[in-house]
């Protein structure tokens, strides 16, 4: 027999006491998800929504708007943690202390800022292709 008095405190305790996830976990979590979402992208390309059936369970829209808003941020934070994660993949020597400060304070704007600042006084501008799509580069 299950006592559902130990299973309602078993759920209230998960609840109350989970830790909210990393901007880094955020990050890894996330393009597991754009993954996923591209390619049910792939599998709805072509097929038409006009035809009168209406199908409730498929989401339509951008993946860079369902991405953030499954993982309770939003799509500009997702951005800043992304841009940062990907400067410390490619430099950790360099960037690598910025992406465990926002772990550690949970800071994004000022882990952004950094490594924004970082790029700015080599007079790199604006980050290479690399940096958003996840390719590897040297900065």
């Amino acid at each position: 027999m299950v006592d559902l008095d130990e299973i309602v405190r078993g759920e209230f305790a998960e609840n109350v006491h989970r830790k909210s996830f990393l901007p880094s976990e955020l990050d890894a979590i996330g393009q597991e998800i754009s993954k996923l979402e591209a390619e049910r992208a792939r599998a709805r390309q072509g097929t038409r929504r006009d035809l009168g059936e209406n199908f409730h369970d498929v989401e339509f829209g951008r993946t860079r708007d369902k991405v953030p808003t499954q993982l309770g941020t939003s799509g500009r934070n997702l951005d800043k943690i992304g841009y940062v994660m990907r400067a410390a993949e490619n430099n950790p020597e360099r960037f690598g202390k910025y992406a465990k400060e926002m772990d550690e304070t949970e800071n994004v704007d000022r882990a952004y800022k950094q490594v924004q600042g970082q790029l700015k006084s080599r007079r790199e501008e604006e980050p290479p292709d690399c940096m958003s799509g996840g390719q590897v580069c040297h900065l």
